[in-house]
């Protein structure tokens, strides 16, 4: 018996227990190993669908606040004191 043979063998015993009539064979193998990187390569293209759509809409919320809260140089020269004061001491900004 080979050494891949043994490797087959052992790990036939660990999938499907001691005795068991099932052997795991090398198409086995293969099918499996092709399957689960069909699997990984799909289950990776949700995440980064999903990773682009998250930093879209974060970006897009961001560029929202901001705007939101943005005060340009203009509007503040033409504020008066109190309204400075009324502006700084907002506890609602």
């Amino acid at each position: 018996m080979t050494e891949d043979e043994k490797l087959i063998e052992e790990y036939s015993k660990e999938v499907f227990g001691v005795g068991s009539t099932f052997k795991v064979t090398i198409k086995n193998l293969i099918e499996h190993s092709r399957n689960y990187r069909k699997e990984k390569g799909a289950e990776h293209k949700i995440l980064k669908d999903a990773r682009k759509a998250g930093y879209e809409q974060g970006y897009q919320w961001g560029i929202k606040r901001a705007e939101e809260s943005t005060i340009t140089l203009e509007e503040l020269r033409k504020m008066t004191v109190q309204e400075l004061v009324n502006f700084i001491g907002d506890e609602n900004d």
